[in-house]
């Protein structure tokens, strides 16, 4: 193993640390945004919340609200280097997680919502099993996007031999 510069892991130790304080705050902000997002929208339309949420609509086959869960897993990953099938199976966990607690967690902001039979989601409050699929298309993206980025590099720089003089 090759030995550390003065200073050179402490460098390294400190970008990582700024690397997942700058994620997890990221994260937190993103789901109390959504939780604000959906309170205002509730205070806004009341019971129509569902129908009057522009993430709830399809574009092309897909909603912003499953976007938003590529997103968010795709950033999960980043932000943990997910390098190993033990850190994606934690994530996985993660969203499982989130999918069986978020009924009891957005049921305070409308009990009462209209369901919307035109709409992505029939109730923004409540998950839909494709949830989890669209949460694991974000870490496969994750997964694609670093072996390709592994690939890229390797066929623009490669070591030179050095031979004997």
């Amino acid at each position: 193993m090759e030995r550390w510069r003065d200073g050179e892991m402490e460098r390294w130790r400190d970008g990582e640390m700024e690397r997942w304080r700058d994620g997890i705050t990221q994260i937190i902000l993103s789901v109390y945004g959504i939780y604000v997002y959906l309170t205002i929208l509730t205070y806004l339309y009341g019971n129509a919340i569902n129908e009057m949420d522009i993430l709830n609509y399809n574009i092309f086959g897909i909603s912003l609200w499953e976007i938003l869960h590529i997103l968010f897993f795709y950033k999960l990953c980043y932000i943990t280097q997910a390098n190993t099938p033990t850190i994606h199976i934690i994530i996985f966990v993660i969203g499982i997680s989130w999918y069986i607690s978020e009924p009891y967690i957005l049921n305070n902001i409308n009990k009462t919502a209209y369901i919307c039979s035109n709409c992505a989601y029939i109730s923004v409050l409540r998950p839909k099993l494709s949830d989890l699929l669209y949460n694991g298309i974000g870490q496969i993206i994750f997964i694609i996007q670093k072996s390709h980025r592994k690939i890229h590099l390797y066929l623009i720089w490669q070591p030179r031999k050095s031979y004997g003089k």
